[in-house]
């Protein structure tokens, strides 16, 4: 990979910082593309007498096994900060991967309702768990030019696991025994696997690394990804210095707990307004609770106004460009500790000052002032 010698990076982490990329996408997609898979294999599910016959199924049972799911999602987001912060990305990822793989199992081999409802409860404790994890650890590794597509990306595999759970229940109709919702279970352990498999090649984030009061391993993980040949290249040490400088400022800033550091501070602030109204937006497309509540009321909203009824979907809308406008922050591109600095954070830190865009391409190089650029 370079001319420096690893002593904290595993040896199994490619030197190409492409394929580093590549390997981190597909760990963070197949985990996604779990619960994807999840939500909409129960889907079918409760459409197939097979299923239904076995486990006796009425209007309140259905529910519960299907709720079961979003139960075990409530319980998880108690963990999606302490895990990863604690233990580290990598191994937050582990444990969600090892979770949903210990519930893909039970639920396959359920014998009752009871144990198919608790094993839908750890899967979905395991799913959340890696809703945390995975994306952390793309944003703070990728080089900000990639970021942007990529996360978009591992978002939109859980709709790539909701399409392949659909095309594998079509196939298990004609199946007459309980192997009919068995199957459907028992693949959805492959995403987990393939994450655990893949862990061992993929480097832990450079900037939790950091955080946790390991610099030199920090600082060979962030090499690997750029690509360049040398710890000691004076533009590398530069940002490697303003990202410890940034982190160490939050640190200083914010020493209590992250649940209390979102209230405070015009920065935080803002980012709560971004997470608040990203909430709204969400629920308010697809297949989510208010969106059907809204299909629901249309039909009566329809009769009564007529047209005008347009005007009022088309007012949330208005709603929505003005938060974006008014609070969202533009980040397309830029090094994490540059969007800091747009919300507010370290303003005495010119992070992008005399380092050209081309340091974060990843792409590694026989002289790095080449590749900045």
């Amino acid at each position: 990979m370079g001319d420096f010698q690893r002593k904290h990076v595993s040896r199994l982490v490619p030197g190409n910082p492409r394929i580093t990329a590549t390997l981190l996408v597909l760990v963070a997609i197949v985990n996604s593309m779990t619960l994807g898979y999840d939500t909409s294999m129960l889907n079918g599910l409760n459409i197939l007498p097979q299923y239904k016959d076995y486990f006796h199924l009425n209007t309140a049972t259905t529910g519960l096994n299907t709720a079961s799911l979003w139960i075990g999602n409530i319980l998880g987001c108690f963990l999606i900060q302490p895990v990863p912060d604690r233990l580290g990305r990598k191994p937050a990822i582990l444990i969600s991967a090892t979770i949903c793989l210990v519930g893909c199992i039970i639920q396959g081999a359920a014998q009752n309702m009871a144990m198919f409802v608790v094993a839908r409860i750890i899967i979905g404790i395991g799913s959340e768990l890696s809703c945390g994890a995975c994306p952390v650890l793309l944003g703070e590794t990728l080089p900000p030019a990639r970021r942007g597509a990529i996360l978009g990306f591992f978002f939109a595999c859980f709709y790539i696991g909701s399409l392949m759970a659909a095309g594998i229940n079509y196939h298990m109709v004609n199946i007459s025994t309980t192997w009919a919702w068995r199957i459907p279970s028992i693949l959805q352990c492959l995403p987990s696997l393939l994450a655990i498999s893949l862990l061992p090649f993929v480097p832990e984030s450079p900037r939790w690394l950091l955080a946790n009061n390991q610099p030199e391993a920090a600082k060979e993980v962030l090499a690997v990804v750029i690509g360049v040949k040398s710890l000691d290249e004076p533009d590398f040490v530069r940002v490697f210095n303003e990202i410890s400088m940034v982190l160490e400022t939050e640190a200083a800033n914010h020493p209590e707990s992250p649940w209390k550091e979102i209230f405070t501070g015009k920065p935080n602030l803002r980012r709560l307004a971004i997470l608040v109204s990203f909430g709204f937006m969400v629920e308010l497309l697809g297949n989510f609770v208010a969106s059907m509540m809204a299909s629901f009321t249309m039909s009566f909203a329809m009769t009564n106004l007529g047209w005008k009824f347009y005007i009022v979907n088309a007012s949330y809308n208005i709603i929505f460009l003005l938060a974006v406008y008014l609070f969202w922050v533009e980040t397309a591109r830029l090094p994490l500790e540059e969007v800091a600095k747009r919300f507010g954070d370290s303003p005495d830190i010119n992070f992008l000052e005399g380092v050209p865009n081309g340091m974060w391409d990843g792409v590694a190089r026989s002289n790095l002032s080449k590749e900045l650029e």
